[in-house]
């Protein structure tokens, strides 16, 4: 049985769980943050089980009480975030993702491009979150 322990994640606070010796995360809370339907996103998972590396495991949730989820690697999170179309997730969060996925693909770029991807301070991409959260709220 494994113990959901909270990490923060880019601001906000993910679960996670230590399996076969990596962090998993259970997905449903992650999906329904962001304002989408679980029915959807667990299709999705369960469809493709290899690309997301599914398992479910069973949990102690904070409750108390035992229970079954599905969870992905931590390691795949940022793949299926950009996997999301925006414009499916609510207005506030969408600068959020907006920003998280444009950060993921400038990160791939360089690794493939320059053979390293290096992080930028965390201030800047804070500001151009409020930057962009500006911008949607004129539009």
């Amino acid at each position: 049985m494994s113990q959901l322990s909270p990490v923060t994640f880019h601001g906000d606070t993910i679960f996670c769980i230590d399996y076969q010796g990596q962090p998993y995360t259970p997905a449903k809370p992650i999906v329904e943050n962001l304002g989408l339907s679980w029915g959807t996103q667990s299709v999705k998972f369960n469809a493709n089980k290899e690309r997301w590396s599914v398992s479910i495991i069973e949990t102690v949730a904070q409750d108390g009480k035992n229970r079954e989820v599905l969870c992905i690697p931590v390691r795949k999170l940022p793949a299926f975030l950009a996997s999301i179309n925006p414009k499916k997730v609510h207005a506030e969060l969408r600068p959020k993702l907006e920003l998280y996925q444009a950060e993921c693909d400038d990160a791939l770029w360089d690794y493939w491009s320059k053979g390293q991807a290096t992080r930028k301070p965390r201030q800047l991409r804070l500001e151009a979150l409020a930057l962009s959260a500006a911008i949607d709220e004129r539009s």
